[in-house]
């Protein structure tokens, strides 16, 4: 009986330290879900500069042509949103942009300062005349620059903490548990 309580724990144990090393790997993979989707919203932002620029497209075909070339969750992010400006049913754009960005992005890794620096270009893409949006643009892309560089230089080290501090809380809960 003694050596059946003794295997139980060590299985036990081993689940706990297993399971809290999973957390801080998926916390430390979702610091590089991040860093690529931001690289994909400067992406979008560089190609409906590009839209609007040289092909003079208005919001709606510009979001269609641009939703062509990105990856989900933000091809359905434009997509959406091309379709109900179409509607064209008297919300503000800045609305619609906010909606769908809570509604779309929501499962994304982008952190709330992420999701508000987006929410500001929304604001000033929907009533402003071409060249403002354009200056627009450009002010979140260099927004999003710095926001990319700053955290490309801490990733690998926000990585190995969380992998470490998942390992250290596993052996931490075991300790206390056995």
């Amino acid at each position: 009986m003694h050596t059946g309580a003794v295997f139980i724990k060590v299985i036990g144990a081993i689940c706990v330290i297993s399971g809290c090393a999973g957390t801080g790997l998926s916390v430390s993979r979702s610091y590089s879900r991040r860093y690529r989707q931001l690289g994909i919203l400067r992406q979008m932002a560089v190609l409906l500069r590009g839209e609007i620029r040289y092909a003079c497209s208005e919001l709606p075909e510009a979001f269609e042509h641009v939703a062509c070339r990105i990856e989900v969750p933000f091809k359905n992010f434009l997509m959406c949103l091309a379709d109900e400006l179409r509607l064209m049913d008297g919300q503000p754009f800045d609305i619609l942009w906010r909606k769908h960005i809570e509604s779309s992005l929501s499962g994304s890794c982008l952190t709330k300062e992420d999701k508000e620096a987006l929410f500001r270009l929304g604001g000033q893409l929907g009533f402003l005349d071409r060249e403002m949006q354009l200056a627009a643009i450009d002010l979140y892309l260099d927004e999003l620059d710095a926001s990319m560089i700053s955290f490309g230089q801490t990733i690998s080290q926000k990585q190995k903490l969380s992998l470490s501090l998942g390992i250290l809380s596993g052996l931490f809960l075991t300790a206390l548990l056995v």
